[in-house]
């Protein structure tokens, strides 16, 4: 079988890559250059080491199409290494140039073939062995096969391909958004019951955000990129154009994914809407590509890991994590930028409401509830809770291991800064105390309350009761 492995870049001139890291308060354009140059490079050893361990052919191709002999004196790639480098198909946009660089390498022979783009600097080899094994296990069996690597902020770093699917990929791959460019791609490729594999997230370079993220990081298959961002000065956070970064995790959500969004869109108040799916098998991407300004793809459920996921790409200075069948009322951002006008304020949350029903019994649960945050001193317990970006990183994010993870979070707030409840009520779904049973509900929610207050993490109790209610 013949295995090819595609470097999609730029040649790395001052100017002319990362310019999003360039400015008054972040890198010179050499120095964004040289960066990139040590991503490449990186890059390239990663794909050197599988040429001989996986018998992979390597490929590299690049923008400006007269730069040829830059990009191999780059690379010192040898002869031997039978490094194939052609130019980028410049009458094509993104996507097409991507697409017919894929296509070249199978008119090639390739049988199976995995194109990395230029500037992950978090791309290792086991994610290379994993796309490999997918696609040589669907070549096997005489089956197509797509393998994506989706980024923290919904782009993609890795796209992998059985040789049947050139066309197909040129049909379906759409860039015009990067944002939501993998989801566009899931969504296509379930139209096409094409089945794919979804590796794990990574973030790669686009902004100072980025930057200062990987910084934190550590990159151990990355030595000149580790080093170079040990030399590079620092940067200020990006200027955020979004006073709020909503951030709503979903999982099969496309029944009540729209009316959330909707709610959201209806505030006066500058805001963008990040998606991060757990692999719906439903509509609910195609709701959140056409309503979202961000989705992100994460490559397993689970609420905590994406709500991180989503902070990690998020832009605005304040974090509201939304659950996906949660309707806000109309001055609630409104009212969550004021509360921070007062610079003790570092986190806080809502009042809830259920429906349907509107019956006593949730009516009692609703004041339970308040009534069990007020003595907890805590205000992370509906499906509504903010807090400042800066601070919700400082702590490390929300513990992926807590149940009840803003319970967890608010604890840790404390001395931090002041919490504030709204006097704002959101209003949510009953359907699981409808489908599972009252009380069986509120048992499971006020035992995963108690354990996160007390700091004991998720445990095999917790998890067998949650799967009885689901």
């Amino acid at each position: 079988m013949q295995r090819a492995l595609l470097l999609f870049t730029k040649v790395p001139d001052p100017g002319r890559v990362k310019t999003r890291l360039t400015g008054a308060r972040g890198l010179t354009p050499a120095d964004a250059s040289r960066l990139y140059s040590a991503i490449l490079l990186d890059i390239f050893d990663i794909m050197k080491s599988l040429t001989h361990s996986l018998n992979v052919r390597l490929y590299v191709a690049y923008w400006p199409e007269n730069e040829g002999s830059r990009i191999r004196e780059l690379l010192r790639a040898e002869r031997e290494m039978k490094v194939s480098f052609f130019p980028q198909d410049q009458e094509e946009t993104t996507a097409g140039r991507i697409a017919v660089a894929l296509k070249t390498v199978f008119d090639d022979g390739a049988d199976v073939a995995a194109l990395v783009f230029g500037d992950q600097a978090q791309l290792d080899e086991p994610l290379l062995r994993e796309t490999f094994q997918a696609l040589e296990a669907a070549a096997d069996r005489k089956e197509q096969h797509l393998v994506v690597g989706p980024t923290c902020d919904g782009g993609t770093y890795l796209i992998g391909l059985t040789s049947g699917l050139a066309t197909w990929l040129h049909n379906s791959i759409d860039c015009t958004s990067s944002s939501k460019a993998v989801s566009k791609l899931i969504v296509q490729a379930r139209a096409s019951t094409l089945p794919l594999t979804v590796l794990d997230d990574r973030v790669d370079l686009d902004d100072i955000d980025d930057l200062n993220l990987l910084r934190k990081k550590s990159l151990v298959n990355h030595p000149r990129t580790e080093s170079m961002l040990r030399t590079l000065p620092s940067a200020s956070w990006h200027e955020s154009e979004s006073e709020i970064s909503v951030i709503i995790p979903t999982l099969n959500e496309e029944k009540t994914l729209e009316a959330t969004i909707l709610s959201v869109r209806a505030q006066a108040c500058s805001t963008e809407i990040i998606v991060v799916d757990g692999g719906s098998s439903d509509r609910t991407l195609e709701v959140a590509n056409q309503l979202a300004d961000r989705v992100i793809v994460s490559s397993r459920p689970g609420r905590q890991r994406q709500e991180n996921l989503g902070a990690t790409g998020a832009r605005g200075s304040i974090l509201l994590f939304l659950h996906g069948d949660t309707i806000i009322p109309p001055t609630l951002l409104r009212s969550i930028a004021a509360s921070f006008q007062e610079s003790e304020v570092v986190a806080g949350g809502a009042h809830l409401t259920y429906s349907p029903p509107d019956r006593f019994r949730y009516r009692a649960l609703c004041a339970f509830r308040d009534m069990v945050s007020d003595v907890l001193g805590i205000s992370g317990m509906g499906s509504s809770f903010f807090v400042r970006r800066d601070t919700f990183w400082l702590l490390g994010g929300f513990d992926e291991n807590m149940n009840e993870e803003a319970v967890d979070m608010c604890k840790k707030l404390r001395g931090r800064g002041k919490h504030v409840m709204l006097n704002e009520v959101v209003q949510t779904s009953a359907r699981r105390y409808e489908r599972s049973g009252y009380m069986k509900t509120v048992f499971a929610w006020a035992l995963t309350v108690v354990l996160s207050y007390i700091g004991v993490r998720a445990v095999p109790i917790e998890k067998h009761v949650w799967r009885v209610v689901r």
